[in-house]
């Protein structure tokens, strides 16, 4: 076997010897069949081709060791095999490149034979190939065959022979390309079902589809992809999609839905829906389109389209099936960036509402507090002039009613304060003893007006949390005033203090009224007031649980309640230990 100046695809002999990127089963084939050459055909040394891109790769060989480690794993141009196929006679199937007709002394592997004494002797330059086609003449590779045992050029009937074992060659290396582009493009298709898995739903349905349509573009080998989906007015984050396109992209998605499989187009039927009609800057009447649905059983939340250029291979039944899992990996996608955008916007919404609310109360409240101040200071001047009695008495129910009013503008603001979020939190160590006691001193006149027991149970030791001390000092207070408040004559009211390895717990107890499951799912709501029969002949103004609240969450803490209609109530607040 020869070679002009560039290397002839051949490899080894005796023992097999494989180089190949095919599935085992195929090179265990075609290196049969290139023993069998050896052994049949009275040749020594036999190679296997196949052609991959523009390159021709030997991937099976039986022949010399030698040869073997001189060539193996090459790869050659096919543009160059087909230029010394030029100087080939035409032996049937067979070419035979006489090794007269060289223009260049050869770089490859030489066998190392003497020409026996024969006109028709084999030169050690000679080649003999069969070059693998196609019915329609597409030539997928090639059988060089080298080294006659007789040392003759072969004479026609081994010619038969060896265009036999062409044959079946032929149809192996086939299946052996088929089954390799088949692996490869299931390779990229579970490529792109990664991609499309790994794709983050936070990112908004534009981006994670902009990201994916790459993804899909080289993992199914198309040529573009593209999405529909409804309601948007963008396909994929990059261009938009006319109205047109964009009503004939829904029927075909609808269509491919009610199959339940993914849709494919011919060629002639996309340029008849598609004719005229432009997607970006690339016109959309091209090869075959593959749409596969996205969407749930019950809704169709879009589609995305493949397109192959009209000179591509059609769409294998394994490329649709990995279409249709991609397309339920999409769906569950595009299902979950939705919900997410949808809950994304309601959080917005919810927040803008909360501050607009925040807002209002803390407009009102300041627009309130400044005419009750007008009127308290008129009431402090009235207070050092002698008035009628009955006047006095109206007079300080004004005074009554302003406090009160003043009360409801200060829980207000403090209340919008507390829970707005963007509110910086002025922290230091703060001793949850002291805010007990304060917070006893100040209800004990009214605890011993209705005669109650007030008891306090604080540890020895520091009971220290970080945070802000007047708005610890506010929840201890609500806290210890509401049990005070709701618990009758006699009663109990019990305030404990327990230091953990981890945190701080505060316990408020009573012996009240208590209160119902029903009230305790809006015990925490601004201007809730209890249902219990006696509570709404106590003052208040619905806003001091509220508050304690969103303090204690605004320290890290939490707050459970346990109650029972007439049973009392417990109120108790975690807060984390200070370090």
């Amino acid at each position: 076997m020869t070679s002009t100046a560039r290397d002839r695809p051949i490899l080894a002999t005796g023992t097999p010897h494989e180089t190949s990127h095919a599935a085992p089963s195929d090179d265990d084939s075609l290196h049969l069949l290139a023993r069998g050459i050896t052994r049949m055909a009275g040749f020594q040394v036999a190679v296997i081709s196949l052609v991959i891109g523009d390159e021709i790769e030997v991937v099976s060989v039986a022949g010399s060791p030698e040869c073997a480690a001189a060539l193996r794993g090459d790869r050659f141009a096919v543009s160059s095999i087909l230029e010394e196929l030029e100087l080939a006679d035409e032996w049937g199937p067979l070419r035979f490149i006489p090794h007269e007709r060289l223009t260049a002394p050869p770089s490859g592997w030489i066998p190392d034979i003497e020409p026996i004494d024969h006109p028709d002797a084999w030169h050690p330059l000679d080649a003999l190939y069969a070059p693998l086609r196609t019915d329609d003449g597409h030539l997928v590779g090639l059988l060089s065959i080298d080294v006659p045992d007789d040392g003759l050029r072969p004479d026609p009937a081994r010619r038969r022979i060896l265009a036999e074992y062409a044959e079946q060659v032929t149809h192996f290396a086939v299946l052996a390309l088929e089954r390799r582009a088949l692996a490869e493009r299931l390779r990229m298709a579970t490529s792109a079902r990664r991609a499309i898995r790994a794709a983050p739903a936070h990112l908004g349905l534009a981006e994670v589809l902009t990201r994916v349509r790459a993804s899909l573009t080289e993992g199914f080998d198309a040529d573009r992809a593209w999405f529909w989906i409804p309601g948007r007015g963008r396909a994929d984050g990059a261009l938009d999609l006319p109205d047109d396109i964009h009503t004939l992209a829904g029927h075909l998605a609808a269509e491919a839905r009610e199959q339940d499989h993914v849709l494919v187009l011919p060629g002639e039927a996309v340029h008849n829906i598609f004719a005229g009609r432009a997607y970006g800057n690339a016109s959309l009447t091209t090869g075959e389109m593959l749409v596969a649905p996205i969407g749930t059983n019950e809704t169709l939340l879009g589609a995305f389209f493949l397109q192959r250029a009209a000179t591509a291979r059609p769409w294998s039944q394994l490329e649709q099936e990995a279409a249709v899992d991609a397309s339920h990996d999409l769906s569950r996608l595009v299902a979950s960036v939705t919900a997410f955008e949808s809950e994304r916007a309601t959080v917005a919404e919810l927040r803008e509402l909360e501050e607009y609310r925040s807002r209002l109360v803390s407009t009102i409240a300041h627009e309130i507090g400044n005419p009750l101040a007008a009127i308290t200071a008129h009431l402090e001047i009235l207070d050092e002039v002698e008035i009628d009695p009955e006047v006095a008495v109206s007079l300080d129910s004004i005074r009554r009613n302003t406090s009160r009013i003043t009360k409801v503008s200060d829980d207000l603001l403090l209340l919008v304060r507390v829970g707005n979020p963007g509110h910086p939190l002025s922290t230091r160590t703060v001793d949850l003893r002291r805010c007990v006691s304060e917070a006893a001193d100040l209800v004990g006149i009214a605890a011993s007006r209705k005669h109650q027991r007030l008891d306090l149970c604080l540890p020895q030791d520091p009971a220290a949390t970080c945070g802000d001390a007047d708005e610890l000092d506010r929840m201890v207070a609500n806290l210890v005033s509401n049990a005070v408040k709701y618990t009758p004559d006699g009663g109990t009211v019990r305030v404990s203090v327990t230091v953990h390895d981890t945190h701080v717990e505060l316990a408020v107890s009573d012996s009240g009224i208590g209160m119902s499951g029903e009230d305790q799912a809006q015990l925490f709501e601004p201007f809730f007031r209890s249902t219990a029969p006696g509570a709404a002949a106590q003052p208040g103004t619905g806003l001091g649980l509220a508050i304690v609240q969103r303090i204690v969450q605004r320290h890290g803490g939490e707050i459970q309640v346990t109650s029972a209609l007439g049973e009392g109530s417990t109120f108790v607040v975690t807060l984390p230990l200070a370090t």
